[in-house]
């Protein structure tokens, strides 16, 4: 994309990537420790599955999003200490082009904007989506540039009822709607009724 090739094309850009994402570029240097949560027996599963088959853990997981570790998986905070040593790096860094995924962006965001820890884990980091974080000093500037790439929101509040015996209907409240499929409106047909 222009926006991609604009970044990268900056001779005072440096880029730090997860080990899932390809990018062509000589001056990018892998980090494993950005790599996405491992969501673990979970991996792949939406909010809807992973209610159907673990509503137990899905409410462990709704009442401490932070501490909440997957079976065979990751918590937020064992991504905060894998990216400790990436965090010393960024710090020194100026231009840096970091790509990742969602939950791990939410640790980073969280802590160069200074957020508590309970906070990090609904941080809002939309996708598709060029988070800007700008500092000067102890102060930071946030600003979020959406790709025209179609997607659904992901994001989702935590719910008032985190009880392990609530109904399904209750632990999917909070969930955004979205779509299998999404499809786009031929131009033909906007506007005809």
């Amino acid at each position: 994309s222009l926006l991609g090739a604009t970044f990268l094309a900056s001779p005072d850009m440096q880029l730090r990537y997860s080990s899932i994402i390809d990018v062509a570029s000589k001056r990018a240097s892998v980090h494993a420790a950005l790599n996405e949560l491992d969501a673990g027996v979970c991996e792949g599963l939406s909010y809807e599955e992973m209610q159907d088959k673990f509503p137990q853990e899905f409410a462990w997981r709704d009442q401490d999003k932070l501490r909440y570790r997957y079976p065979w998986g990751e918590s937020y905070v064992d991504i905060m200490a894998r990216l400790a040593p990436v965090l010393l790096e960024l710090e020194h860094e100026n231009n840096l082009l970091t790509i990742s995924h969602q939950a791990v962006l939410r640790c980073l965001l969280g802590y160069f904007l200074n957020k508590s820890l309970d906070e990090l884990p609904y941080l809002n980091v939309p996708l598709h989506t060029v988070i800007k974080l700008t500092t000067e000093g102890y102060k930071s500037n946030i600003e979020f540039i959406k790709l025209n790439v179609e997607c659904v929101d992901t994001y989702r509040k935590q719910p008032k009822n985190c009880n392990v015996a609530r109904s399904a209907e209750d632990a999917l409240l909070t969930v955004p709607a979205h779509f299998d499929n999404i499809w786009p409106i031929p131009k033909t047909l906007v506007g005809q009724h």
